[in-house]
């Protein structure tokens, strides 16, 4: 059976996680796909960082990414801004990780699958497949006293605790296209899911 998820936070992160501890393995196992979704995507400290992804990446591992925070408390000591945003060891390495391949030219989609490959995800018939390799940014409209203001919607949910917002805007969205594979997985799957959001 083919599978597709499309998915996004943390609480998409253990529903898929729900699911693939419930898929039939060998003799017959499952193929489960997941679309992971990048408009949370966000750059910090000079590190392209893809909350949803990692999540994914670092629920259905069986090898934790390190959750100890030195670097975040460093940043802090050093009064490094941004410093609402949470951040691991493990997640830090993975932001440099991915920085540093995105910027010797490889796509999202490649990143992404060096990232699961080093989490054992494709021995478990898993694929994380980002929706899309262009860049897209979701950010929150909030009424001022004056004027309208943007802000990333990381900000806007970690710093700001999600307060009433005027509307939300994708940037990026009207270049953006599936990534490499993500159509032929909707289209093909026997059974296509949406995983609850946070």
């Amino acid at each position: 059976m083919r599978i597709t998820v499309i998915s996004g936070g943390q609480a998409g992160a253990r529903f898929v996680r729900g699911l693939l501890d419930r898929l039939p393995h060998a003799p017959d196992p499952a193929e489960l796909t997941v679309i992971a979704n990048t408009g949370d995507d966000l750059s910090l400290w000079g590190l392209r960082a893809c909350p949803d992804i990692d999540g994914l990446l670092a629920e259905l591992s069986d090898d934790p990414v390190s959750a100890s925070s030195a670097v975040a408390g460093e940043l802090a000591a050093l009064d490094v801004h941004p410093q609402w945003y949470p951040v691991t060891d493990g997640e830090v390495a993975t932001h440099l990780a991915r920085t540093a391949w995105l910027g010797q030219g490889a796509t999202l989609s490649e990143v992404t699958a060096r990232l699961a490959e080093r989490r054992g995800l494709p021995r478990r018939g898993v694929r994380v497949l980002p929706m899309s390799d262009v860049p897209v940014e979701t950010h929150a409209v909030l009424d001022g006293e004056h004027e309208q203001q943007a802000v990333h919607v990381q900000q806007w949910r970690h710093e700001l605790g999600a307060p009433p917002a005027a509307r939300f805007v994708v940037a990026g969205m009207d270049r953006s296209v599936a990534a490499p594979g993500v159509l032929d997985a909707l289209r093909e799957a026997d059974l296509v899911l949406l995983a609850p959001a946070d």
